[in-house]
This record gives structure tokens, sequence and C-alpha cells, in this order.
């Protein structure tokens, strides 16, 4: 597996979790709805 792959996955599997964290921090509040946004926006990347 070449770098680039390399970077994208964690890059992908970084923005992933960011946004159900962010999500939490902001409303103290951790759904499931966040969970899976965060996945399908890690995921289009």
């Amino acid at each position: 597996m070449n770098r680039g792959a390399v970077f994208h996955r964690l890059l992908s599997t970084a923005i992933a979790s960011a946004v159900p964290a962010v999500a939490s921090a902001a409303n103290d509040r951790f759904g499931i709805e966040f969970i899976v946004l965060g996945a399908v926006i890690g995921q289009a990347y």
C-alpha cells in the first residue's frame, strides 16, 4: 500500500471520528445520528 493510500485512510478515519466528538462537545449530547454523520462524511472523503 502506498503512502498516499495510507494517508487518505488515516484522514478519512480522523474525519469520521472528529464529527461525533465535536458534536458531543458542543451539545453535551452523544447521539447515534452524529456517529452516522461522521461515518458518512469520513467515507465520502
